[in-house]
């Protein structure tokens, strides 16, 4: 039993290196509990209600005076679409965690994701909340 629980531990975990979304960067920023690399996103959850988020998260984009080119919501999610100067698309998403917490999924790029300019969006809307 316990040979079998390691070789399925050792499968998922070389799978999931293998697949390229190690969580690189973690420890504490700002409001949330940590920042994380996944999938080409940059994540972090918010201390913040889902609505404040949302508004968070148009204030950073506005900061950086990245126009809000689409949005998209439901009842416990949120798409917003803007453009970045260099013309890549910025997709973040805003997902309703629980009443008092909220996670925020940054991504620039589509084809090619851009790092630095995720971070920057997500530190920009840490000033705005």
């Amino acid at each position: 039993m316990v040979k079998k629980l390691f070789s399925i531990l050792a499968v998922v975990l070389l799978g999931i290196n293998c697949w390229g979304c190690m969580p690189i960067l973690i420890g504490s920023v700002g409001a949330g509990d940590r920042a994380f690399w996944f999938s080409d996103k940059i994540s972090q959850e918010f201390n913040q209600p889902f609505e404040l988020a949302i508004g968070s998260v148009k204030r950073g984009l506005t900061a950086l005076n990245l126009p809000i080119t689409k949005e998209a919501k439901t009842s416990d999610s949120a798409q917003i679409i803007s453009r970045y100067p260099s013309q890549e698309t910025v997709i973040v998403e805003v997902t309703f965690v629980s009443d008092l917490k909220s996670r925020v999924d940054v991504r620039v790029g589509i084809l090619k994701n851009n790092p630095d300019a995720a971070e920057t969006i997500l530190r920009s809307i840490l000033k705005n909340i």
